[in-house]
């Protein structure tokens, strides 16, 4: 992030990279084998790594806190542009995201973030950026395409996800400038009664104006996950980027065949960023 001579944050952009792939497999909790065909067709949270069954419509309405130490550039006592890290910055972000299944297979998708963010300047910042900068607006709409497949008696799981972000951010330029987003991810689970195991790639790009994909970040994700009972499940994951070593823990609970709750919290272990977020959200299976 870099400030104009009048203060303004100009061609801002977040890595907000872990909570963007965590989104994507958050719901993902073992199941018995036994009793996985039946409830894949109908349960709409846990089996989140895998496609809405065809014909019908999952509703996921999400609610979520982040926030990270984040860098920018500012004035110094003497005049001169450097590096602050600002004194806060935080996120409050809700989105409803529906996906469709074309066939049991494969699933469309559309997404619709609001977001509301937060920055406070580094005391040593002189530019003429306000003390506090805060921002709220329609975040990038989100296009969603997905493709799964299940094997070796439902106990195998692979998903190919691809999401593109149009550039509808309607903060402004004041704190946020980007232009659209794009990411593209693999994930295989495997389970064993009611233990399983996730390991997934996802590479991710956000352009600072348009669709200009410049730079790409690449994360591997690993988790593990527990069916506690037939509708309580407990998972964890770790994702390994470049810059970032982060760590999340969630809980979902099933209300009814079509209906679900999850609590979610991560954090970023690694100390570069600081990175941590906490959110819930809730889940509905219906026919179109």
């Amino acid at each position: 992030m870099s400030v104009d001579s009048t203060g303004t944050l100009v061609q801002s952009r977040s890595m907000h990279l872990f909570r963007h792939s965590i989104l994507l497999i958050a719901a993902i909790a073992a199941v018995s084998p036994s009793s996985a065909q039946e409830m894949r067709s109908i349960t709409p949270g846990q089996f989140h790594a895998l496609t809405v069954p065809g014909g019908m419509v999952r509703l996921r309405a999400n609610t979520d806190y982040y926030a990270e130490v984040y860098s920018y550039e500012g004035l110094d006592r003497s005049g001169e542009f450097r590096e602050f890290d600002a004194g806060d910055y935080f996120d409050l972000n809700a989105s409803i995201e529906l996906k469709y299944g074309l066939t049991d297979r494969f699933e469309i998708g559309l997404g619709l973030p609001f977001v509301s963010s937060t920055l406070e300047k580094d005391n040593a910042d002189r530019s003429l950026l306000p003390s506090k900068t805060e921002s709220r607006g329609l975040g990038n709409v989100t296009l969603h395409g997905g493709y799964g497949l299940v094997w070796n008696g439902d106990s195998d799981y692979l998903l190919f996800q691809v999401d593109l972000g149009l550039p509808t951010d309607s903060r402004g330029s004041e704190m946020f400038s980007f232009g659209g987003n794009v990411s593209a991810g693999v994930e295989f689970e495997h389970y064993w009664d009611r233990f399983g195991v996730t390991a997934g790639f996802l590479a991710e790009s956000y352009a600072e104006d348009g669709f200009d994909f410049n730079e790409w970040d690449y994360t591997g994700v690993a988790g593990l996950n527990l069916d506690i009972t037939q509708e309580f499940f407990l998972g964890t994951r770790a994702g390994f980027s470049s810059d970032r070593t982060n760590v999340e823990v969630f809980g979902e609970y099933v209300f009814s065949q079509r209906s679900s709750v999850e609590i979610f919290a991560g954090k970023d272990i690694s100390g570069d960023t600081d990175a941590r977020f906490l959110g819930i959200s809730f889940n509905l299976l219906f026919d179109k």
